[in-house]
């Protein structure tokens, strides 16, 4: 009871003088809004559950759930070879070993399930093995979100129909590696 606070002095009405976790005159919080004190809170502003889905042999996407909405993004990939990266947020940008995502316009993905990020990346004849890792998932105001995954996924080989270690897709020379013709015409 906080009129021991405000003594019941105060003008105040009784207990508004107390936080969201009851304690008179704190400051605590509650960040997400889950109805539980910040300093109680496993997760204090929000948590994020990623997986990936959809793998091809030259794509994938991670999905997300999670219970406040997501305004960026970034994570280390390995396993494969990026070629680009996408999603609903806005900005991407990625390099060899990083994707980083977020609004210029302060936009977000929403609460709940969804794409967080589609990937796509150089096919491998003998398929691989991705990986994210060093994950931030960042909620309102910049707040870190306690971010679980993606656990690693599989990704296919392409299709070799030369046995040659190389892609139909950019192999010159398929149907015939000894010579480089393609349709054995001569």
């Amino acid at each position: 009871d906080c009129d021991v606070c405000s003594g019941g002095n105060s003008g105040h009405e009784a207990n508004s003088d107390q936080d969201a976790c009851g304690t008179c005159f704190g400051d605590v919080g509650d960040c997400d809004g889950d109805g539980t004190c910040d300093t109680e809170d496993d997760s204090p502003c929000g948590e994020a559950d990623l997986t990936f889905a959809d793998a091809t042999t030259s794509s994938i996407n991670i999905d997300y759930t999670s219970d406040v909405a997501i305004y960026g993004f970034q994570f280390d990939v390995s396993g494969v070879t990026l070629t680009g990266a996408s999603s609903d947020l806005g900005s991407v940008s990625f390099s060899s070993t990083t994707v980083l995502g977020f609004s210029f316009t302060g936009g977000s993905l929403p609460a709940g399930s969804g794409t967080l990020v589609s990937l796509t990346f150089v096919e491998t004849a003998s398929g691989s093995t991705i990986s994210a890792s060093d994950v931030i998932i960042a909620g309102s105001d910049g707040n870190v979100l306690v971010a679980t995954g993606p656990e690693d996924a599989a990704i296919p080989a392409c299709g070799d129909s030369d046995g040659d270690n190389v892609c139909d897709a950019v192999d010159v020379c398929l149907g015939d590696d000894a010579t480089g013709d393609a349709d054995g015409d001569g």
